[in-house]
């Protein structure tokens, strides 16, 4: 139902009332499902959280990082 409806507003601000093939094709490639997320992810892990990172509590913001994942904040002067 989604589809049909962005396909309808992309057709429509082609000024005309018919829904197209490449109004549906237009509309598929501006959404991504959870089978095309997976494989998003997948292909650019890289660019994401990796797992080591995410267990180890991820990038440090003016503070430590302990061994468990808890970040120990420091004081920063102005």
């Amino acid at each position: 139902m989604q589809l049909l409806i962005t396909s309808h507003l992309i057709a429509a601000k082609r000024k005309t009332t018919t829904v197209e093939l490449r109004d549906v094709q237009r509309g598929y490639t501006l959404f991504l499902d959870q089978a095309r997320s997976v494989e998003f992810l997948e292909r650019n892990e890289q660019e994401f959280i990796s797992g080591q990172e995410w267990e180890t509590g991820g990038r440090e913001l003016n503070g430590t990082t302990t061994a468990g994942g808890d970040v120990q904040m420091q004081d920063v002067q102005a």
